[in-house]
């Protein structure tokens, strides 16, 4: 990032980042203390399906508590974390203010994948939200700067919900007897 926009640009955008990175590591532990438990259960069993309802209402809760923190609430926290000079940062939150309730429900869907032996489809749907986000910097960041990689990140987020999602739920899905 820092040769299309400059490290002072990247400087900006890293306080955001690490603040929007810092809440991947409740749904990260989450979903690794889980894994187990839901690398036992068969596909449709009603604790799977428990653990799944209750999990989505968390991670609506988390996330939305996080987004609702970094919408109103960016200049406040970025000034109390960071310092008076990284207050650029704080608009830069608020673009990406939906990523940690995207990612809350992206660790679900991965580690339903992972528990269910389809590794390769995390990876491979991993890989398209991967090369978008390539695709999209190179792109937008020498013309749109910081807020291209932004909105990117927003974007990419999205896209692996979608991707993550689907796979979730191919890899669960009801299979034929035969």
């Amino acid at each position: 990032m820092t040769i299309f926009i400059g490290s002072l640009a990247a400087g900006i955008y890293n306080p955001a980042l690490t603040l929007i990175n810092t809440t991947f590591l409740v749904p990260h532990v989450v979903w690794q203390v889980l894994l187990p438990m839901i690398a036992r259960q068969q596909y449709h069993t009603r604790l799977l399906r428990w653990v799944v309802g209750l999990t989505s209402v968390g991670n609506l809760v988390y996330g939305g508590f996080w987004a609702l923190v970094f919408w109103y609430a960016a200049d406040w926290l970025v000034l109390h974390v960071y310092d008076e000079q990284y207050l650029a940062a704080a608009p830069l939150l608020q673009i990406m203010f939906l990523i940690p309730l995207f990612k809350s429900f992206n660790f679900c869907w991965t580690t339903l994948m992972v528990a269910h032996d389809a590794q390769v489809r995390r990876t491979t749907l991993q890989a398209i939200g991967a090369v978008f986000s390539i695709a999209a910097n190179l792109m937008f960041l020498p013309v749109y700067g910081l807020l291209a990689a932004a909105w990117v990140n927003v974007a990419a987020e999205i896209i692996l919900f979608v991707c993550y999602g689907y796979g979730a739920w191919y890899t669960l899905r009801p299979r034929s007897a035969h």
